[in-house]
């Protein structure tokens, strides 16, 4: 698992995928529309592929 800050076209786009990964222990940031998680690779690579997200920094956790 990878700390990963994803960036979303939109909130409702950031949403989606959130109840779609059903993350827990998240932050997100309306106004540049981020979402800060631990994400595996497989669920990161959703995100962009399928939600259009971009992956601003990623750290291991």
């Amino acid at each position: 698992m990878k700390t990963v800050t994803l960036r979303f076209p939109s909130f409702n786009v950031l949403w989606e995928f959130k109840l779609t990964t059903n993350t827990s222990n998240f932050k997100i940031n309306t106004l540049q529309l981020t979402l800060i998680a631990e994400f595996n690779d497989a669920q990161i690579q959703l995100a962009v592929s399928g939600f259009d997200a971009v992956v601003v920094e990623e750290k291991v956790a």
